[in-house]
């Protein structure tokens, strides 16, 4: 744009925001991948790490994901897969379901079967990075996963 004697006074840049439709279909490629992963699994300790596989390919969406399994004679549920640079040094290899001082809220999520929310993770000792940045993550997601085999459940 110029002014009435010809020198430029500013400047008009025309744009369409599709951050959103980007973020949608790279999460429904998730999704896609998540179920494709899962065709011709026999052993739900595959499917998990078939699963966490895909995950880790999409680390702006999901920074971390462990998946723990346990039946109901035996405890403490254990990490069978996870996803994430830290999560193998960071997130414990077994969660006791009564442990009171663990983040993880177990108990919570076997009383209620509904989805936890952990918030302030580094007041609570867990120290993961958001890769591709150097952010801490703030706050966790503890999952029910019911599988359709007799006894098992993850989280």
């Amino acid at each position: 744009m110029y002014d009435d004697e010809s020198r430029v006074a500013g400047m008009l840049c025309v744009v369409t925001e599709v951050t959103e439709r980007v973020i949608g279909e790279r999460r429904l490629r998730v999704l896609g991948d998540l179920a494709s992963c899962a065709v011709g699994v026999q052993r739900v300790e595959e499917a998990c790490r078939r699963a966490c596989e895909v995950l880790a390919r999409y680390p702006l969406d999901v920074p971390f994901a462990a998946l723990y399994l346990f039946d109901d004679a035996a405890q403490p549920a254990r990490r069978v897969a996870s996803a994430g640079a830290a999560t193998a040094r960071v997130l414990p290899v077994s969660l006791a379901v009564d442990d009171a001082p663990s983040p993880w809220s177990l108990h919570g999520l076997l009383a209620s079967e509904a989805v936890q929310q952990i918030d302030d993770l580094p007041g609570r000792g867990v120290e993961l990075a958001a890769e591709p940045w150097r952010d801490r993550v703030k706050q966790a997601l503890v999952l029910p996963l019911k599988a359709s085999g007799p006894g098992w459940r993850a989280c």
